[in-house]
């Protein structure tokens, strides 16, 4: 009977302690213990639409980041390691893949294709790192080491100087500072920076560049639909606009709130107007 007894007070304190949770609001905020580390997987698929011509690009980037430091301006710091890399463009007239876990073989007839270009950076991208500076709402600050990922990049060639110069363009067309932070702000703007409850709301405004020459403006909606336990899960919604191009993004994402990593989002991109483009994003995190 004590010991029933004692598991019956020690459930009723977890549910006091739940309720607590939920009456008081809790903080979504990134706290990556140090020491360990994390796989960061984004998987993209955008088709677009002109001139009753289709186009789909596949896009597949894992990471493997883990807390750097912590400076004393409040701003986290990340690293970041390509582990896997892979696109797909695919049109009526072409097909075009690459990916690191199926390199292309060396034809020995040199770069002569952008398929073989990018399969070159690709290879030589896989083990290279950036950093990742957040503010003090967890928002991406800033992304450095891009310039010396690059230089390493050149030096691991063994190629004439005007391949080596192909490789380093692609380099700087598809992964620039602004690239990787349109790719890597669906699972870092979502933090409100301050503690939320059920069923409330928080707003957030970015821009974003798509199809590589027009500048999206965008106002997201933030609701977080339940908590429990470790996990909250949060309604996305977004009006994106711009010019002649409008939009909608939509989706839900799970936040583990022990480490504050978001561990899921799946959302999608609709846009109309001057181009009509529907984008399917799912992001993953999980400790290694």
């Amino acid at each position: 009977m004590r010991i029933n007894g004692a598991l019956a007070l020690l459930a009723l304190l977890l549910v006091f302690a739940c309720n607590d949770k939920k009456e008081e609001g809790i903080e979504l905020k990134l706290h990556l213990p140090a020491g360990k580390s994390f796989e960061y997987n984004t998987d993209m698929v955008v088709e677009q639409t002109a001139n009753d011509q289709k186009a789909t690009t596949v896009l597949k980037m894992n990471l493997i980041i883990s807390a750097a430091d912590s400076s004393a301006d409040s701003t986290k710091r990340l690293k970041a390691v390509y582990d896997r890399l892979a696109r797909q463009e695919k049109t009526p007239t072409k097909d075009l893949k690459t990916d690191t876990e199926t390199p292309l073989k060396d034809s020995g007839m040199g770069l002569t294709t952008p398929q073989q270009i990018l399969n070159a950076l690709f290879m030589n991208m896989k083990g290279k790192s950036f950093i990742i500076d957040l503010d003090a709402k967890d928002s991406i600050a800033a992304i450095s080491g891009l310039e010396q990922t690059g230089e390493q990049i050149t030096a691991g060639l063994n190629l004439p100087q005007n391949e080596k110069e192909a490789v380093s363009a692609a380099y700087r067309q598809y992964f620039s500072e602004a690239a990787l932070k349109d790719l890597l702000m669906p699972a870092f703007a979502i933090y409100p920076g301050h503690p939320v409850k059920e069923d409330e709301q928080w707003q957030k405004t970015s821009a974003i560049k798509v199809m590589a020459t027009i500048n999206l403006d965008i106002t997201t909606t933030y609701t977080l639909k339940s908590l429990k336990g470790s996990k909250a899960v949060v309604d996305i919604s977004s009006k994106m606009g711009t010019g002649n191009v409008k939009g909608t993004q939509t989706g839900t994402a799970t936040i583990d709130t022990d480490t504050g990593l978001v561990t899921d989002v799946v959302f999608e991109q609709v846009l109309s107007g001057e181009i009509n483009a529907v984008s399917k994003i799912k992001i993953s995190s999980r400790a290694r």
